[in-house]
Order: C-alpha cells, then structure tokens, then sequence
C-alpha cells in the first residue's frame, strides 16, 4: 500500500521549509532575540504566502525547533507521550526520559506575560 499525503500536509511542510529557511538566512540580525526572529518569520509567512497567523505560527514553532536542535540525537517520542508526560530518547545512551509536563513548565519555562500567543524557550540562556 502507497502512502499519500493531503495537500493540507504538503502545504504545511513548505511552510516550515520556508520558515526554516527564513531563520537560517536572518537569524543574524536578531541575535539572541529568538522571540522577535520567530515573529518576523510568522509575518514573512503570512505576508510571502498568505498564509493565515494560525498556520504561520504554527510552521514556524516546528521550524524553530529544528533550527534550534542542531547537534542533538535527543528526540521527542511522540508514540509514547501524551499530553500529561513528554518521552524524550536519547539514542545515544539508549535511555528514555519520561517527564510531566507539569515538571516541564515548572523547572524550565518562566512565565510569559499575558500578551504572548507563543512563548519560546531558549534553555541555552537557562
């Protein structure tokens, strides 16, 4: 049996192409400011393929998570989490982490202020 993919699918994965593509060849005028460089990429989505802020925002949280995984085999097993615990496998080492949620938002992520839609963390400034 052939696998397909919807055109839903096919569109979302350019718009997380191009939105990688869009952090790797801008990310020098932000510095350290990932917030403002994912926003300037949801704008350059939406305003380059018409893309609703929805679909934009959404691109561009999985393209930002690529960009910033390099040099990590660590992953996020999606087929033993669910929505309370995170499983993340370490290939290298053969351990596998189950971790709360809860304990996630916790440990890892200071509080937004009221105003943000999407709150990124960079745990590399922790």
């Amino acid at each position: 049996m052939t696998e397909t993919t919807s055109p839903a699918q096919t569109w979302q994965d350019q718009l997380q192409l191009a939105a990688l593509g869009w952090m790797h060849r801008n990310h020098a005028q932000f510095g350290c400011q990932d917030r403002l460089l994912c926003a300037a990429a949801v704008r350059d989505l939406m305003d380059s393929f018409d893309a609703s802020q929805e679909a934009a925002e959404n691109s561009v949280i999985r393209a930002y998570g690529e960009f910033r995984h390099q040099g990590s085999d660590c992953y996020l097993d999606i087929s033993l989490s669910s929505g309370a615990v995170a499983t993340i496998r370490d290939p290298s080492s053969g351990v596998i982490y189950a971790v709360p949620v809860k304990a996630i938002i916790d440990r890892l992520i200071p509080r937004p202020s009221p105003s943000d839609r999407v709150y990124l963390v960079n745990t590399t400034s922790h």
